[in-house]
This record gives C-alpha cells, structure tokens and sequence, in this order.
C-alpha cells in the first residue's frame, strides 16, 4: 500500500507538520492506535468526561453541553492537555434548541429558510461557530440537508431548510462555508429517506 501524500489535498501539511504526524503516530501503542478510532458520547459532567478521556484516549468526543459556561471552557482546556493528538469535539450546531445552551439564541433552519436571506444565514452560522470554537468545539453535524417533503416529521421538522431543493442547497452551503472558516468542520445529514417519514420518533 502506497504512503498516504499529506502534502497534497487535503491535508495541505508542510514538512514540519508531516514531522509530528510521523513522531506522534510512531509514539503511540497499538491500543492507544486503536482508540483513536472511536468517538465518545459524553453526556456527562465535565469532570466525568475527562476522566473517560483520560482513561480511553478516544479519537474525540460527541459533547451534550450543560448549561455551565465555565465548567465547559474549563474541560475544553483539560481536554486539551489529555492527549498528544487534538481530539475532535462534535455536537449538533443547529441553531434554536438544537445548538449550545450557553449560546446566543439563533433561528432554526426553517426561519432562516423563511427569510431566505443566504448573507443572514450566514451570519447566524457565523455566530454559532465561533461561539462553538471558543469551548473547543471543532465538527458539527450540521447542515442538515433533508428535503423536508412530509411536513409533519418529528425527525426533522425545523430542522431542515424546507421542501424547495434549491433553497436548502444555497442556505446550506452558506452555512458548511461559515462553519469551516471559523474552525468548525461542516458533516451534512441525514440518511437518505429520513425526510420522507412521519415517525414520532427521532430514533
């Protein structure tokens, strides 16, 4: 198997950045290789959190946020002391109820998509990211890209950009574009079909 170029796209790395992915791979042990392939759902509280860190050396973690500022900027420094390798912290930046609990209060995607306005969507994903950066935040699963065609979904509802193709595509696009050039990695959602159904269940 051919050695993975990571100086070209996309991993952009100069020869001193390939140095320390080289070093930081040959330090670790098959385990701590193995773990780094795993994302932890963290529900709990931030001491519990970097003790499951601490113990697992995950890859990263799902964060569900308390309402503690201070106690969620002081794990993200912790977190980032825990390992050698930067972990990825996800969440879901969805704006409204879906998003940070601490944050500024945003429209769902079906207000921005009523107001269908890609610049105010844009500031709005704007916020969020670098509002989600400041904690450590650095993937959200977000834009979610649904068509959202049987209106009454409790799986999606708000949460997508409507039912007109076009218009999610450019109000998500909008959003991945703001996301990444404040930090934060963009991964669009749901399986196919989700949008489809009228399950009372998000699960």
């Amino acid at each position: 198997m051919a050695p993975i170029d990571l100086s070209s796209a996309p991993f952009n790395l100069d020869d001193e950045a390939i140095a320390w992915v080289a070093a930081t791979r040959d330090g670790l042990t098959p385990r701590d290789k193995l773990a780094q392939l795993f994302v932890l759902l963290a529900r709990g509280t931030p001491d519990q959190v970097a003790a499951e860190v601490r113990g697992f050396k995950p890859g990263g973690i799902t964060r569900i946020y308390s309402d503690d500022l201070v106690a969620e900027i002081n794990l993200a420094r912790e977190l980032g002391a825990l390992s050698p390798i930067p972990l990825l912290v996800s969440a879901d930046l969805e704006g409204s109820r879906m998003s940070l609990p601490f944050g500024t209060s945003v429209p769902n995607p079906l207000g921005l998509a009523a107001v269908d306005d890609v610049e105010a969507t844009t500031a709005i994903s704007t916020i969020m990211a670098k509002e989600a950066a400041a904690v450590g935040l650095n993937w959200s699963f977000t834009p979610v890209i649904d068509i959202n065609q049987a209106w009454r979904s409790a799986i999606v509802g708000t949460r997508s950009y409507g039912s007109d193709m076009d218009k999610v595509e450019r109000h998500a696009l909008a959003q991945i574009s703001a996301f990444q050039a404040n930090g934060v990695a963009a991964t669009v959602k749901h399986w196919p079909g989700k949008a489809m159904t009228t399950a009372t269940s998000i699960w």
